[in-house]
């Protein structure tokens, strides 16, 4: 489909428009600032190819965004969020808060450029603490990144196309992690390799993975998982994920055999695969129904 564009246009406020709709600015090459003070919708794409645009401002009443609002944006370095907005940017990266937790909206394609660019090749895993929820197509073209680490999240799922023709050597994956959808790393022109940190997820569809060159995916797993029969099916190098590491509770049951009343002994434990836990004190404690 052909869109208008307006290669004159400079800067634009939008105030009485509720709904920005897909591609309302595709081509606009001559806008440098966009303020979104009034709408509640950022559609799929809306400043799709708005090349020289540095500067864009996220209102308080704007709700939510399709897909990748900036693709091709290859100038947006700032992002103001107003105060009081639920969305929230640092180093190239757009969030959006939401009632269970941070969603990464989408990240700049200039994120790791080292001129007229912004933040680092590598991805994490600090800065995306507390993200529980990726948009489809986050990452796509971000071809400077070279490592993602995604260990201090809880997000469930890697939507359809999010890292989609990258240059990633490294993704880490969280324990949390339960799917990985359709295209997620289609295209990758690296040799990524796969880390599933002591994750296990149950569902990765057929063309998750689908490298454009002949390059090796390497999945550091667990054998017999199913991350481990995935590459085995479709040809990748598999390799024992040796530095995982495990959560190790012990517990006291006073009304034993019956689990009501347990308490936690101690803290939880962050114990390497191969190394034992460390057994607590339990000199003082006795069971309900024991002579004392």
């Amino acid at each position: 489909t052909d869109y208008p564009s307006d290669t004159n246009i400079e800067s634009i406020v939008l105030q009485g428009v509720k709904e920005v709709e897909p591609y309302t600015f595709k081509g606009c090459t001559g806008l440098k600032r966009a303020e979104i003070i009034g709408s509640e919708l950022l559609n799929d794409y809306a400043f799709d190819g708005c090349e020289n645009l540095e500067n864009a401002v996220l209102g308080t009443k704007l709700q939510d965004t399709g897909k990748r609002p900036f693709r091709d944006c290859g100038k947006l370095t700032q992002v103001g969020c107003l105060e009081g907005s639920r969305f929230s940017y640092k180093d190239g990266i757009i969030y959006r808060t939401t009632e269970n937790g941070l969603e990464l909206v989408e990240c700049l394609e200039n994120r790791g450029q080292r001129d007229g660019g912004t933040g680092t090749i590598a991805v994490g895993p600090e800065e995306l603490a507390g993200v529980a929820t990726i948009k489809p197509e986050a990452f796509e073209d971000c071809e400077r990144i070279r490592s993602v680490d995604l260990s201090n999240t809880t997000v469930n799922t890697i939507p359809e196309g999010c890292f989609r023709n990258t240059n990633l050597n490294t993704i880490i994956f969280p324990k949390s992690l339960n799917v990985i959808e359709n295209e997620a790393f289609k295209g990758c022109k690296a040799d990524p390799t796969v880390v599933y940190f002591n994750s296990n997820p149950f569902r990765i569809e057929e063309d998750a993975f689908s490298p454009a060159t002949d390059e090796e995916i390497i999945f550091q797993c667990a054998p017999g998982s199913n991350p481990d029969d995935y590459a085995q099916k479709h040809g990748f190098q598999s390799e024992e994920y040796v530095n995982a590491n495990f959560e190790v509770s012990f517990w006291n049951l006073p009304n034993y055999p019956s689990k009501e009343g347990r308490e936690r002994i101690g803290g939880v434990q962050l114990v390497k695969r191969g190394e034992a836990a460390i057994e607590p004190d339990t000199s003082e404690l006795k069971c309900n129904n024991e002579a004392f």
